[in-house]
């Protein structure tokens, strides 16, 4: 879906080594949701595993029982287990990413600023920052070296 100058995509929000057991890891992890949802270019943010309820998170066996349950299933795909533990989680952050280069790479920076700056291991990623991170940063630096050849001419 597009909108103007922006268009609805959906980001990953990789956790590594979720400790959903801890009390604090727990909060830690609610307040980089609400880190995320608090941006106003963002739409929506999908995090099963804040989403688990106190019960289905004290325990690995308990969060594996949940994952095996019915509501627990279709999270299954962005969970990565490894002999009953939960090695990593992912959840979607769905935002309104400008179609721009210029804003998708300040947008990029942003995002990445909000994950790296959270208690917990998070990192958000995307197809297309990458590309257009390094294309806008490379033009940028062309056009000042650019500007400061003609101005020494």
């Amino acid at each position: 879906a597009a909108f103007g100058s922006m268009r609805l995509e959906r980001a990953n929000l990789l956790l590594t080594g979720p400790r959903l057991n801890e009390t604090d890891y727990r909060t830690s992890l609610a307040d980089l949701v609400t880190a995320f949802e608090d941006r106003a270019d963002v739409a929506r943010v999908a995090c099963w595993p804040n989403e688990l309820s106190d019960a289905d998170s004290v325990t690995s066996v308990a969060t594996m029982q949940w994952l095996a349950s019915s509501s627990g299933v279709p999270s299954l795909k962005d969970a990565s287990i490894e002999n009953q533990e939960l090695l990593a989680a992912r959840c979607s952050v769905y935002m309104w990413q400008p179609i721009d280069p210029a804003g998708r790479a300040d947008q990029a920076v942003a995002m990445r600023d909000v994950a790296s700056t959270a208690s917990v291991s998070a990192t958000i990623y995307h197809e297309s920052w990458s590309t257009h991170v390094s294309r806008h940063i490379a033009i940028s630096s062309l056009l000042i070296q650019s500007v400061g050849f003609a101005g020494v001419a």
